[in-house]
């Protein structure tokens, strides 16, 4: 799997890789990148056994990418390139990571992404603790402490 770290790129960049391009489209229809603020892609996830389906290969990969959208300074949006959207669809929704809708045209890959200014990685951290921990399934109880007595 690659990473790419994606600043301002030049308009000739863009027109050579038409994933890049589409991609830097729907960074700039969203709100403008902050000066220190840099958009990471995700792509060539290379699984030659699994051809990229659920496996300890893509749960390396998705656990390397979580580490990256928690903790990668001036991450502004992510985004992932996958050769099998229908089946990565429903991760992708839970995970908060829309699908670029007008991507599918030019090439045969889905592209999902996340905006991580307008859901900065504590409040989309939060939410799947909350929903993970706390949700209506009961496998944990929650427990308020109190801090009364405790000092």
């Amino acid at each position: 799997m690659s990473w790419l770290a994606l600043r301002r790129p030049e308009r000739e960049e863009l027109d050579a890789d038409p994933v890049v391009g589409e991609i830097w489209r729907d960074v700039s229809r969203r709100t403008p990148l902050p000066p220190e603020g840099h958009v990471g892609i995700a792509r060539h996830l290379i699984c030659p056994a699994y051809e990229a389906k659920p496996s300890p290969i893509t749960d390396v990969f998705q656990a390397w990418m979580l580490r990256r959208w928690l903790h990668e300074p001036g991450l502004a949006a992510s985004y992932l390139i996958v050769a099998n959207g229908p089946l990565w669809r429903p991760l992708m929704e839970y995970l908060g990571h829309d699908e670029l809708t007008r991507a599918g045209a030019g090439h045969p890959y889905a592209i999902f992404g996340h905006d991580w200014l307008a859901d900065p990685p504590e409040v989309w951290r939060d939410h799947h603790l909350d929903e993970e921990l706390w949700a209506e399934r009961d496998l944990f109880l929650r427990q308020e402490v109190s801090r009364a007595g405790q000092e």
